[in-house]
């Protein structure tokens, strides 16, 4: 099966803002970015990788109805820790339903 035969792509970004800032910005992105993916690029399903203990991404990707799949333990080393790494997920049939209420 090919890329194109999955429908699926991965690209690396990071969506951030200074501590304590408002992620309205953030949120509004992300939101655009995916709706993008899916209406331009015809993707079936998009996923996000968070750090577990960063809660504040986590946020951003459940306001625009992301869901978890599950969780990669121990999965990233980072800053003398192993880290475990949430995945959310959203489907094209999802999106739809979501930009239709």
């Amino acid at each position: 099966m090919t890329r194109h035969e999955a429908r699926q792509s991965r690209r690396s970004r990071v969506v951030a803002r200074p501590s304590g800032g408002d992620f309205a910005c953030a949120t509004e992105c992300v939101e655009a970015l995916v709706d993008f993916a899916f209406r331009q690029l015809a993707l079936n399903r998009i996923y996000a990788l968070q750090l577990a203990r960063h809660p504040r991404p986590g946020h951003i990707l459940s306001s625009i109805d992301m869901t978890i799949d599950g969780y990669l333990r121990k999965r990233v080393y980072d800053q003398g820790l192993f880290e475990d790494i949430a995945c959310w997920a959203i489907t094209a049939d999802a999106w739809a339903t979501r930009r239709q209420q």
